[in-house]
């Protein structure tokens, strides 16, 4: 069976298998955090990489795993209703900097191995963070019909944008991380993951949107689950606030996006809250305000905001690079975000020159 995250299955019944899905992670030796899920799915030689596929997958409660990262136990935990499952490593964790290996033990056996990347807190790591979504990858959704084939898709026929892997792969090899946030819904994590093992893209963390959770906070106001799912820029300033606190207190950081949604803007909202002098809690609230962040969603991109200004303490955002698509969000152009490091980009060469001006490259 073709599981990227988890490589060893513990067969619990005719033609069905228990597995860990370990999410790959980044943090710091004394902050970071392994997350996953434990299913029990079919033990079949289908490509399960169709994002459909996802949704019949059956999370398994009430499972006690041991979490072992490079070696040593770093934890306990029970999955919760839909399979998932976290522990949090600190400094007694005595971890050292780099990629360790995960490893996911229930009594019976085996379950799956992953990774955590583990940064160096001595110096100023680059971290480059990037969408998935004509950013990387060919996708289009705009029409329902785009939507139909996107879920059926296998991750082999969603084709990366021309000269991206190459790119990303050189990014990887001068990036301390890689990690990617992206609106598409959780259930996508195989289908992607998939698609950038075949690349051979080495990313370190990967965000998707709880769609799920989002619409169970909100089962008493049904008319406002749709625009909650759509909303992109309070959804990515809280992944990317909430991410900042599990880096060192120094950090170098890339951004990367497009021009179809809202990136450039959620990318200017969150270089403006952390540079030195920068926004204060009424500017950020009338910035979410404008972009049209829900009223209830607000008060946490308000705390982690909090948070994050106390915790970091330079490097910043040195470059945000916007593609310019062919279908651009018309209501709220790219281009009204400014400032030094904002580069706009058609071709991936044009982007590769920009990050070699900065050194990065």
């Amino acid at each position: 069976m073709r599981q990227l995250v988890a490589l060893t299955a513990l067969v619990i019944g005719c033609g069905e298998a228990r597995v860990a899905e370990v999410y790959p992670s980044i943090g710091r030796i004394d902050a970071a955090r392994v997350e996953g899920r434990i299913l029990e799915v079919e033990d079949d030689d289908d490509d399960r990489t169709e994002p459909i596929r996802a949704l019949d997958d059956d999370g398994a409660e009430g499972v006690r795993v041991q979490v072992l990262v490079g070696g040593k136990r770093a934890g306990t935990a029970e999955s919760n209703g839909d399979g998932g499952f976290a522990v949090s490593l600190d400094r007694d964790s005595r971890q050292r900097p780099g990629t360790r290996r995960v490893v996911v033990r229930a009594a019976e056996g085996l379950l799956g191995v992953g990774r955590v990347t583990l940064l160096p807190t001595d110096r100023a790591p680059l971290v480059v963070t990037s969408d998935v979504d004509m950013t990387y990858l060919e996708t289009r959704f705009a029409r329902i019909v785009e939507i139909q084939r996107l879920l059926v898709m296998p991750a082999r026929d969603h084709r990366p944008l021309e000269g991206m892997p190459g790119l990303f792969r050189r990014l990887r090899r001068r990036a301390d991380a890689l990690r990617f946030v992206s609106g598409s819904p959780g259930f996508f994590r195989r289908h992607l993951a998939a698609r950038l093992e075949i690349d051979g893209i080495a990313y370190d963390e990967l965000t998707l949107k709880p769609f799920g959770e989002i619409a169970a906070r909100r089962w008493t106001q049904p008319a406002t689950i749709e625009a909650a799912l759509r909303e992109q820029v309070g959804y990515k300033v809280l992944a990317l606030l909430d991410g900042r606190l599990r880096l060192p207190r120094v950090c170098r950081e890339v951004l990367l996006g497009d021009d179809t949604e809202m990136d450039a803007y959620a990318y200017g909202i969150y270089r403006d809250v952390l540079r030195p002098g920068g926004w204060s809690d009424s500017r950020l609230l009338q910035a979410l305000a404008d972009m049209g962040v829900d009223r209830s969603s607000r008060p946490p991109i308000l705390e982690a905001a909090g948070r994050a200004r106390s915790w970091a303490r330079g490097g910043g955002v040195v470059l945000i690079g916007i593609r310019e698509t062919d279908r651009p969000n018309r209501d709220h152009p790219a281009h009204r975000v400014a400032g030094p490091g904002v580069v706009f980009h058609r071709a991936t060469g044009d982007l590769g020159r920009a990050l070699a001006s900065q050194g990065i490259l």
